[in-house]
């Protein structure tokens, strides 16, 4: 009888092994969340910083105008580099682990092996998908595969996906480039406690800067006792830098999270069920 109950529990233990598992994909979704959620106070901490120590104001010894300039140093931001580049493979992953956790057993060491294809374009002549990404998912049940099919960037839409591709291919090759030089905010005020002054011809802009860019001036009349009672008041964003996915960081790559968390697991749900 232990020899049968051992046989049973090995073969139901075999078919629980075969079912698909969504767990282990929505903890990977979780994991990007955190880094997500790490990033963004690495931000706060970045924004403080830079918003105290980020410019500089001296004058130019050209033509002895006086100048703000930026002055941050770019390694203030590598770790916000690695965190998005970590919160981006955790959502690439997830979504290949949804596509191997559907796919045969004797087909999983198949190659291509399994992954979630994403294609910018329509297979050659516009007609669907490429060949390339139908024998990644050869083995998906028929709905898996129109599902993925109908969720390709290039049917409109989601390009979420795209941005999650470009991302994750760049951060394996190289950190991606997050800068703190986004200025969007920019206010003139007089030092507390000092005396109502006018500075003349001051100029001021705000955009993308890189290091020793000059975002402020005035004229050279003005004397330093006078240019030393003006608080400049700056707000810094820290900007993501890659061809195609640029701006502010935090509000490029919340949009991919939640288009993975609430789009795509729900979607996907049904097979797993």
């Amino acid at each position: 009888r232990s020899d049968e109950r051992l046989s049973l529990i090995r073969h139901i233990a075999s078919i629980l092994a075969a079912v698909p598992s969504m767990e282990g994909i929505r903890l990977r979704v979780e994991r990007a969340g955190e880094h997500l959620a790490s990033l963004d106070l690495e931000v706060s901490r970045l924004l403080d910083e830079l918003n105290r120590d980020g410019i500089v104001r001296h004058r130019d010894p050209r033509n002895r105008q006086h100048v703000w300039q930026v002055a941050a140093d770019p390694a203030l931001t590598l770790r916000a580099s690695l965190l998005a580049g970590d919160f981006v493979h955790n959502l690439r992953s997830s979504l290949d682990h949804i596509v191997w956790e559907l796919t045969d057993e004797n087909a999983r060491s198949s190659r291509p092996l399994p992954e979630f294809p994403i294609f910018e374009k329509a297979g050659p002549g516009g007609d669907g998908f490429h060949e390339a990404g139908i024998i990644k998912i050869w083995s998906l049940p028929i709905d898996a595969k129109v599902l993925i099919e109908r969720l390709q960037p290039y049917q409109g839409g989601n390009v979420a996906l795209l941005d999650i591709q470009r991302l994750d291919n760049i951060d394996k090759h190289r950190r991606l480039i997050a800068l703190p030089y986004l200025i969007n905010k920019l206010t003139i005020a007089a030092v507390p406690g000092s005396k109502p002054f006018k500075i003349d011809n001051f100029r001021a802009q705000t955009g993308r800067f890189k290091n020793g860019d000059v975002v402020a001036s005035c004229d050279a009349r003005n004397p330093d006792t006078l240019v030393e009672q003006v608080d400049l008041k700056f707000m810094f964003q820290i900007a993501l830098e890659e061809k195609g996915v640029s701006g502010s960081i935090i509000e490029k790559l919340t949009p991919l999270y939640e288009f993975v968390r609430d789009k795509v697991l729900p979607a996907f749900a049904p097979f797993f069920s």
